[in-house]
Order: C-alpha cells, then sequence, then structure tokens
C-alpha cells in the first residue's frame, strides 16, 4: 500500500495514542490537583483523539502481526503486547463513555474512579510500548551482535559444497512467499526487525544449521523472535537453507 509495509505503517501510527494518552493523564492529574476545571477539559479532548487515532493503530498492528507471523505461531512477547494494546483502548472507551454520558461533570467516588482509570491506562499502554521497543529493538542488537560475533569463516566457505541452482530459485521464491523480506533486509531492500541477509552465506555457510534455524530459531539463536517455519517440507527448508548461502 503506496509503497509502505504494513510494519512501517504502524511504527509511524503507534506514537499518537501513547502520547495523547500519557498527556490526558498528565493534565487529569493536574487538574485534580491544583483545581482547575480547564485542566479537564483538556484531559477530555486529548483521551478523544488518542481513542479516535487507536483504531487505525490497532488495525495496522493486528495487518502487521498477521503480515509477518500469518498462522505461525507468534512469540509471547508479540501476543503480551497485542493483548496489552487492546486491554489500553479498551480502558479508554470505558473510561470516554463514563465521562461522556456524566457530561464530564463528576466528583467524589466517580471523580476517583475516572482518575485512577486514566492511571491505568498510561500504566498498561506505558507497558504495551515497552513490549513493542522489546520486540524492535532487540531484535535490532540482536542483530548487530551477531553480525560483529559472526564474522565470515573462509575457511568454512571454502569447504561448502557447490549448491543446486533449482534449490536456489525454489529457495527464493519461499523467501518471497513468506514474506521473510518484511523483517530482513536483502540487497538494501527490506525490513529491519530482524539481521540483514544480504551476506548471510559466509557467515553460516552450514545447511544444518541453517535448516535447524529456519524449524526452530530461538534454539540456534537465543532470544530470537523470529517464527518458526517448521511446518515446511524438508525439501522447501533445503531449498530456503541454500537460498540463504548463497547470498554471498
Amino acid at each position: 500500500m503506496f509503497g509502505i509495509s504494513w510494519p512501517e505503517m504502524h511504527g509511524a501510527l503507534t506514537h499518537f495514542p501513547v502520547a495523547l494518552l500519557i498527556t490526558a493523564a498528565v493534565f487529569e492529574i493536574a487538574a485534580a490537583v491544583l483545581r482547575k476545571p480547564a485542566g479537564r477539559i483538556v484531559s477530555l479532548w486529548l483521551l478523544v483523539a488518542a481513542v479516535v487515532m487507536a483504531v487505525p493503530t490497532l488495525l495496522t498492528g493486528w495487518f502487521t502481526g498477521n503480515h509477518i507471523f500469518g498462522a505461525r505461531r507468534a512469540p509471547s512477547v508479540f501476543v503480551w503486547h497485542r493483548a496489552a494494546a487492546f486491554t489500553t483502548v479498551g480502558l479508554a472507551v470505558v473510561l470516554l463513555l463514563m465521562r461522556l454520558r456524566k457530561k464530564d461533570q463528576m466528583t467524589g467516588g466517580a471523580l476517583a474512579v475516572s482518575l485512577f482509570l486514566i492511571l491505568s491506562i498510561a500504566g498498561v499502554v506505558g507497558f504495551t510500548g515497552y513490549l513493542g521497543g522489546k520486540m524492535v529493538f532487540a531484535s535490532q542488537a540482536q542483530a548487530l551482535e551477531q553480525r560483529h560475533s559472526e564474522s565470515p569463516n573462509p575457511l568454512a566457505t571454502a569447504r561448502k559444497q557447490p549448491i543446486d541452482t533449482q534449490l536456489i530459485a525454489a529457495g527464493q521464491k519461499l523467501f518471497r512467499g513468506n514474506n521473510c523480506i518484511s523483517c530482513h533486509k536483502l540487497n538494501g531492500q527490506g525490513g529491519t526487525m530482524g539481521p540483514e541477509l544480504t551476506h548471510e552465506g559466509p557467515r553460516h555457510p552450514d545447511m544444518a544449521w541453517q535448516t535447524a534455524h529456519l524449524r526452530q530459531p530461538d534454539k540456534m539463536t537465543p532470544g530470537s523472535l523470529m517464527p518458526g517455519f517448521a511446518k515446511l517440507k524438508p525439501d522447501e527448508l533445503k531449498a530456503l537453507a541454500s537460498f540463504l548461502i548463497s547470498r554471498q
């Protein structure tokens, strides 16, 4: 869509509802402490804007997950991130409806509930952002560490056997068909959640390592968020591994 991937769209949108909700909480608390009714008006409109912006943010986040993981099992950090995001928006909608129903004229217990909800929302949205950052930056840090620690091994490269060009072509189709490019950069194009694969061959020239990593990434690379491809047939795994090894 317009040359922008779902992860990029989600990344561009997600900061708006987060900032709006946290700012709404600041104005709400300030209005209660300083006894300034104008602060509650500002917080109400910030809450309205946050709920509106949350809709495309949730949608792009949902499509991002489907785009990256598909029918494969998503890592737990992603599952928690998605659950926290929907919880945040659910609480925000409840608070907004309560304030609109009361025409934002709340005192006593109703005001206390409103303050509790906005503080809870700020806490949950912060946790949501933390999990999102953990997915993105942990993957990038892992990719950087892998790039530095796994320099090309000329002896291993020299020992590797020639790979069937038909296998490489089949692997390239699988690479595209499984949306690997959404997380991995290849020849200057692709995502950045995973390590760049332009020169993957010299780093991991071993077919057994590549196929084992494709089946269960976190077993070969502890902490990896990459989804496994155990559903692929053995010959498909071999083809995809051949394509990766051919990247010089």
